[in-house]
């Protein structure tokens, strides 16, 4: 019953932090106290669904700033604000898991990013743009897995597109490197 009790109490007072956290509330805790409370144990849940350490810190960063953005129109159902931050959590998986499959169809369909060997998965290819240095990263995400011309990439990097063409070569021999290296090409 102790544990009970502790655990309304506990509610209670997170209750009362988001309704002093919200916009005009005056004086007292604000988001941060939120964070403050909440983010080690959703930073825990974020890696267990995703096994990536390097990808909590943006996930969790993700996650508050819809929880900002929520606020307001956040209504207590008698539980406090922890499952309504999880659901929050859960949803910013859900979307960057989504955002992933995307990518990773279009890094299997184009046959120009990495080698013609079918045995090389999305995965492989992904830790692999990851190793890169930033501007080979980015040309080939532009280009390869977003999709965008010659001329848009450009466009987005403000350089020229014969300055693109150029760095578009040179970044897939990096990863063809790079592939190699992780052992995904022989």
């Amino acid at each position: 019953m102790v544990a009970a009790d502790g655990a309304s109490r506990r509610g209670a007072l997170i209750d009362s932090l988001i309704a002093r956290a919200r916009p005009g509330a005056g004086r007292g805790p604000t988001i941060e106290t939120l964070y403050d409370r909440h983010h080690r144990e959703l930073a825990a849940y974020l890696y267990r669904l995703t096994g990536d350490v390097d990808l909590v810190e943006d996930l969790l960063a993700e996650v508050f700033l819809a929880a900002i953005r929520g606020l307001p129109r956040f209504r207590d159902r008698g539980h406090g604000a922890r499952p309504w931050l999880y659901r929050i959590a859960l949803n910013v998986v859900r979307r960057h898991e989504r955002r992933r499959a995307v990518q990773d169809r279009a890094v299997r369909g184009r046959s120009d990013i990495a080698p013609d060997d079918a045995s090389i998965d999305a995965a492989h290819v992904r830790a692999a743009l990851r190793r890169l240095a930033p501007a080979h990263r980015d040309v080939l995400t532009l280009h390869h897995v977003q999709g965008l011309t010659i001329e848009e990439t450009a466009a987005s990097l403000r350089r020229r597109p014969s300055a693109i063409k150029s760095q578009l070569a040179r970044a897939r021999e990096a990863l063809r490197r790079e592939l190699r290296a992780g052992g995904a090409l022989s």
